[in-house]
């Protein structure tokens, strides 16, 4: 069974990063169904080991970006129609 996957990333006023996932299980017939099943705001803050010389590892990552790193260590996943794109802000 084909799960699309909607993952929107976007940055908030409040200096944090907004993100929500959507999901389809029509296959994307006409358009899909996309269904919202949970949001989080990323806004830095969780503890992690210090690092000399580095930039906080808590830092949040905001702005446009030229790279996207996608990072999966519990399954074996087969991507079809993959694609990520800017798109304008409201």
């Amino acid at each position: 069974m084909w799960v699309g996957l909607k993952f929107v990333v976007r940055d908030t006023t409040a200096g944090a990063v907004q993100l929500d996932l959507h999901r389809d299980l029509t296959d994307d017939a006409a358009g899909g169904t996309w269904e919202y099943l949970n949001d989080t705001a990323d806004a830095g803050g969780w503890v992690t080991e210090p690092r000399t010389g580095c930039k906080p590892s808590d830092r949040v990552l905001t702005g446009t970006a030229a790279s996207v790193f996608l990072r999966n260590t519990k399954a074996v996943i087969e991507h079809r129609a993959f694609s990520i794109r800017e798109i304008a802000g409201a």
